[in-house]
């Protein structure tokens, strides 16, 4: 190459390499801008609400699943192999998403909390939600040996007169103190069945403190999880007034009805009521229990006898429910009870009503850590 045409390609070449230096930082800018622009729909991997919606990772949530197993005083826990096989059951036959059961002090192995990592850790690899009470009422599984009276719910559940070592207020926030980061709980109901009297609106005013502050005082540890009540009993809440006030405070959703003895009615009119309430305060409602007899006939009474034919009535009936609810604008429905076998209200495998529950819950979003 001749001096004259070396210097010229050389002089070309340090241009080119200028302009690289030039273009190529613009383009990786103008690129970043780009990504900067787009929109970022990733959402949180927590149960949260928009309006009457369940919500997780930015999409609406619907759970459909099963009550199982309670633990506490008097109910043992399940092992290894019962939890894994019953989580299995729902996950596949059910395509359920979400278990309720009880996360009682009685059932905290004194605060080591063994018993509720062993859900926590199937749950997640099934794919399943975990709705935890965290006292009841009645005294089910509890070492009370009464229900719980109003005063309960006014001063009691702030001090240690349950048989417990803690008061159920601090049990409640170290629970949700110690679970905070973990997404596979749903969200944390405060208790089972509550009730107040009474009856009436004082009762219904003592429930709505005790929800503000106990819902609170979860928050305060715990910003992750939202919050709720339970089902509010036969006495206060019974009406419309009072059930409004009771969960227009604090409290995030509404576990709106448990369904017994009115097999034959779809959508009770109570479950209506309770729905359109909670819709106009835009929290999402559920319906926390639903049970019906092994052993139903078409007339709605339990024969005495399962068979075959009581147990596709039986899912007859569910599919009536969960249909009629959804359509209401439920945000979920759990069926008591899971079982081994179907007897009573349990629904054992192969069980139609699991067709019935995968029919409302395919699809639906499901645990994924």
């Amino acid at each position: 190459m001749a001096p004259s045409s070396r210097k010229h390609f050389y002089v070309l070449s340090i241009a080119a390499f200028l302009l690289l230096l030039v273009i190529i930082p613009i383009t990786i800018i103008t690129s970043l801008q780009r990504q900067d622009l787009r929109p970022h729909t990733a959402g949180s991997p927590f149960v949260t609400k928009s309006g009457s919606n369940l919500m997780v990772n930015g999409s609406p949530l619907r759970l459909v699943g099963y009550n199982w197993h309670w633990m506490g005083t008097g109910c043992g826990a399940p092992t290894n192999t019962e939890i894994a096989t019953t989580f299995s059951q729902i996950n596949t036959a059910s395509h359920g998403n979400v278990v309720r059961t009880a996360f009682y002090q009685s059932g905290s192995n004194k605060g080591a909390y063994t018993d509720f990592d062993r859900y926590i850790a199937y749950a997640k690899e099934y794919g399943l939600y975990i709705v935890p009470m965290l006292v009841n009422h009645w005294t089910n599984c509890e070492p009370s040996i009464a229900t719980k009276p109003s005063s309960w719910y006014q001063s009691g559940y702030k001090q240690t007169n349950d048989r417990y070592p803690l008061s159920f207020r601090d049990y409640a926030i170290k629970l949700a103190r110690h679970y905070a980061s973990e997404p596979t709980i749903a969200f944390w109901q405060l208790v089972n069945e509550p009730d107040a009297g009474p009856c009436g609106s004082a009762g219904a005013q003592i429930l709505r403190s005790f929800t503000d502050d106990m819902t609170a005082a979860i928050k305060a540890v715990d910003s992750n999880h939202i919050v709720d009540l339970g089902a509010p009993g036969g006495c206060a809440g019974d009406n419309t007034t009072d059930y409004t006030t009771i969960v227009s405070g604090q409290v995030d959703l509404c576990d709106v009805w448990h369904d017994y003895g009115q097999v034959l009615t779809p959508l009770p009119s109570q479950i209506q009521q309770r729905i359109a309430i909670c819709r106009n305060l835009n929290k999402p409602a559920f319906v926390g229990e639903s049970g019906i007899c092994a052993n139903s006939v078409a007339n709605g009474d339990c024969s005495g006898t399962v068979t075959t034919t009581t147990l596709n009535q039986r899912a007859t009936f569910f599919d009536a429910k969960l249909s009629a609810g959804f359509k209401a604008g439920l945000a979920g429905y759990i069926i008591w009870n899971k079982g081994s076998e179907s007897v009573q209200g349990d629904i054992g495998p192969g069980d139609p009503t699991e067709s019935v529950l995968a029919k409302y819950a395919f699809g639906t979003p499901k645990v994924t850590l």
